[in-house]
């Protein structure tokens, strides 16, 4: 017997009879036709997981909550800013950072790439992290932070949060490690970089691997120079994620996967 999971985002953190309406009863009383004694999964997208026991489905869904917790967001957070990609290529992105643990993703305009992302296609991306924290069973959602207007790419070398640690995906760079820096720096000119760095991690009060990070991926062209001296001389870490060039529905996931990895072992 298939298990279904439901996304209702008004859940309260209680134990008892609850009744449900809205789409995602409905279509789990028309569609994925639940039946009374079935086991249900409840999620909220803010880390309430609920297992319930349908006790009707018909006009409305009727449920009994068994037990509830609330989770805790996943460690390191990942932050994801990149170009949009083009068409469905985007949907393809967004399930994949939310199968891997990323915590967010910023489209990013930067020279070489960066289309607006209109409120119908956030929308629709927004469908498509909902399915997939379904999917994988996340407790919270994979937020998106689209906007009419993109930040610039020089938006994204400035963060607000001390703790944040900014790293660049570029092949120029050291292979990505989970802490610190990436060894030693490849150019005289990524020295007072490093050192900018250091200062900015002095003050954070996070573990290494506990430190939330900010991850620049480009298009599949690659930065422009202009962008990766700019990067260099705000202090931010060049790293490379692999051999080849990816798209960058693929190069975003693996590159939250390899930190999120490095940090778990």
């Amino acid at each position: 017997m298939a298990h279904h999971t439901l996304f209702i985002s008004d859940l309260a953190p209680e134990t008892g009879d609850l009744a449900l309406t809205g789409d995602e009863a409905h279509h789990a009383c028309r569609v994925k036709r639940v039946r009374p004694g079935e086991l249900v999964t409840l999620l909220n997208g803010a880390g309430l997981r609920m297992s319930a026991e349908v006790v009707e489905a018909k006009r409305e869904l009727r449920v009994n909550v068994i037990e509830f917790d609330q989770a805790e967001p996943v460690r390191p957070e990942v932050r994801i800013w990149s170009p949009a990609p083009k068409g469905p290529r985007s949907g393809d992105m967004i399930d994949a950072l939310s199968q891997v643990g990323a915590a967010s993703w910023t489209p990013m305009q930067c020279e070489f790439a960066g289309e607006s992302v209109n409120r119908k296609k956030l929308e629709r991306l927004e469908r498509v992290a909902i399915e997939s924290a379904k999917q994988c069973g996340r407790a919270w959602l994979l937020r998106l932070e689209g906007s009419s207007r993109p930040p610039r790419f020089e938006d994204a070398l400035r963060s607000a949060d001390p703790a944040e640690r900014i790293v660049l995906a570029d092949a120029s760079g050291a292979p990505m490690k989970s802490h610190g820096t990436n060894g030693t720096d490849r150019t005289n000119a990524t020295k007072k970089s490093h050192e900018s760095h250091q200062s900015h991690v002095s003050h954070a009060s996070h573990e290494p691997h506990t430190r939330p990070v900010r991850l620049l991926i480009g298009p599949e062209g690659g930065w422009s120079a202009k962008e990766l001296e700019t990067a260099r001389s705000a202090g931010v870490e060049i790293a490379s994620f692999g051999p080849h060039a990816m798209r960058i529905e693929l190069a975003a996931p693996v590159a939250a996967a390899i930190v999120m990895h490095g940090a778990y072992h």
